[in-house]
């Protein structure tokens, strides 16, 4: 009987909670409320006067994920986080009309406590145009392979981005025709 009344009560509390710390601007809406294990959660909503809307969650006063929807309810974006840094997926979506493929994907990143482990650039149709790896030991350099739309490699190489970020190839790139043959390689300093 105790373990009811608790839940109840418990239930009835986040209740108002919610009701009493909701608040709401024209365009946005915060709610305050606590997980499961009583740590604050703070959950915005603001929509855009573009129409897309932007919802955020931070647990703790530490931001843990973004969504963006475009104007239509569809997903635009999603952005995970860990300690205020990006972790995880963050993925982008084309804006399209299509009934059976609703999300079809723009990008793809991984990050891992703000450090990016990889970036997938797609094509609408959904095959990839480019990979992108951080190259290991250093800061400013990735491996960059692009793709025909058949899934045949068109080049790979490396780049280093410069302190003002432009981006320069380095060391050999390699081309290859949409058949897979080599068609030219240079190297770069």
């Amino acid at each position: 009987m105790l373990k009811y009344l608790l839940i109840s009560t418990s239930i009835v509390l986040n209740i108002v909670l919610v009701i009493f710390f909701l608040q709401t601007d024209d365009n946005v809406t915060n709610v305050y409320t606590n997980t499961v294990d009583g740590t604050p959660k703070y959950e915005q909503r603001i929509e855009m006067p573009n129409g897309d809307t932007i919802e955020r969650i931070l647990i703790d006063g530490a931001l843990t994920k973004e969504s963006v929807y475009f104007s239509d309810g569809r997903k635009k974006e999603v952005r995970n986080y860990k300690d205020n840094q990006k972790h995880g997926d963050w993925v982008t979506y084309y804006q399209n009309n299509d009934t059976i493929n609703k999300q079809r994907k723009k990008q793809y990143s991984n990050y891992k406590n703000g450090s990016l482990l990889e970036l997938v650039d797609y094509r609408y149709e959904g095959s990839i145009r480019k990979l992108s790896v951080p190259m290991q030991y250093t800061d400013n350099s990735q491996m960059i392979t692009n793709y025909y739309s058949n899934g045949q490699i068109e080049s790979m190489g490396k780049v280093r981005f410069s302190k003002d970020g432009k981006k320069s190839r380095y060391g050999t790139w390699i081309w290859y025709n949409d058949q897979g043959f080599v068609t030219k390689e240079r190297l770069f300093d």
